[in-house]
């Protein structure tokens, strides 16, 4: 397979996988630093995806969105460490440096996995994954007022809590024990079906509606959905065989960059310099500022003592740990006692040879 075929395939499954329509023309012209609005708008749209899910894998709590699109991607580039200026200087309304934005999408492949990271993250989010994904629970706002006018009602509050809390828990296991159930039955009815292992819930109620002509408009959209699936996982097959011939073409780009004499420190692209500079100065006061919040908070907040909780669950062994821990402190503190009376033994015997000529009075 030759590099334009492999180039049409990353583009395909880029598009699967994203959303953003790429063409081989727009990496064909890139190379040489050629390129189109559109180009520069679809691969600043790619970056900033992959790059994003890539920066989620790591760390689910690290986020650039308060910022606009282009800034938001060089975050995340910067964070990923990506070390390469002059993709920073390129300011936002730039169209003719699109070789410096290939150069980082295909640092990006090659160095993040982000192709991987992102497929398996649409096949989680898909409703193939619904079936093995934790569906995540809005909690909400206690709306009933709290009696705490004395000390008695405040027990009782503290009480009933404590008892819809456990009856929820219990609840909680039961609804799981029985989806378990229901998921291991519908599991042995679809044994050896099409070629499968089994067949998902989710698989069998839409072949269900099928089979009984019972199709809605959300049954077509989750068929194209599938098939939009199936295609991403066969592009992702090609391109994990075939993607060595693509980074073999990219050292070619990097040899292109090299040749060309052309300096993008401008002035315009100095000051796109400065103001990423400036925002990433700020993000690491702000970070370094909640740090040292967070510090003094926990060491205000959090008490230095054992859990009531852990006392009367295991109280043998708590009580062993807080002698043992006693009598460790004692035998050190009469260490130091016992040093401080030798070394006090010594000034005094000191003192004794200074004042022989001292007259009794």
């Amino acid at each position: 397979m030759d590099t334009k075929t492999v180039i049409e395939l990353l583009c395909k499954h880029l598009t699967c996988l994203t959303e953003i329509s790429m063409e081989p023309d727009y990496f064909r012209l890139a190379k040489y630093n050629k390129s189109s609005p559109e180009a520069i708008e679809a691969f600043w749209s790619v970056l900033y995806i992959l790059s994003t899910c890539s920066i989620l894998e790591e760390n689910k709590f690290i986020s650039f969105k308060n910022y606009d699109k282009i800034t938001s991607t060089k975050l995340n580039f910067a964070f990923l460490q990506y070390k390469t200026v002059e993709f920073y200087l390129i300011p936002e309304n730039d169209v003719y440096n699109s070789r410096e934005l290939l150069l980082a999408l295909g640092w990006l492949l090659a160095s993040n996995n982000v192709i991987e990271k992102k497929l398996k993250s649409n096949l989680v989010n898909c409703s193939l994954g619904q079936e093995c994904s934790s569906s995540e629970i809005l909690s909400q706002a206690l709306k009933e007022e709290i009696d705490c006018s004395t000390l008695e009602n405040e027990m009782k509050q503290i009480v009933h809590v404590c008892s819809k809390l456990n009856h929820n828990l219990k609840e909680i296991s039961e609804l799981l024990g029985e989806k378990v159930k229901l998921t291991t039955k519908v599991h042995a009815a679809s044994i050896n079906t099409s070629g499968l292992t089994h067949l998902s819930v989710f698989e069998m109620a839409l072949i269900k509606r099928l089979t009984l002509d019972n199709k809605s408009p959300q049954d077509h959209e989750l068929i194209k959905n599938l098939q939009n699936i199936s295609k991403m996982i066969d592009f992702h097959l090609k391109w994990t065989k075939r993607q060595h011939i693509f980074y073999d073409w990219m050292t070619t780009v990097i040899d292109e960059s090299m040749s060309s004499q052309k300096s993008i420190y401008t002035e315009e692209f100095r000051q796109e310099l400065m103001k990423f500079i400036i925002i990433l100065r700020q993000l690491v006061k702000r970070k370094m500022h909640n740090f040292e919040n967070d510090e003094i908070s926990n060491f205000s907040l959090t008490p230095n003592c054992t859990s009531r909780l852990l006392r009367i669950q295991n109280s043998e062994t708590e009580t062993e740990t807080w002698l043992k821990q006693i009598n460790d402190d004692l035998i050190e503190t009469e260490k130091e006692v016992e040093i401080n009376e030798k070394n006090l033994l010594k000034e005094l015997k000191l003192m004794l040879k200074l004042i022989q000529n001292c007259i009794r009075v």
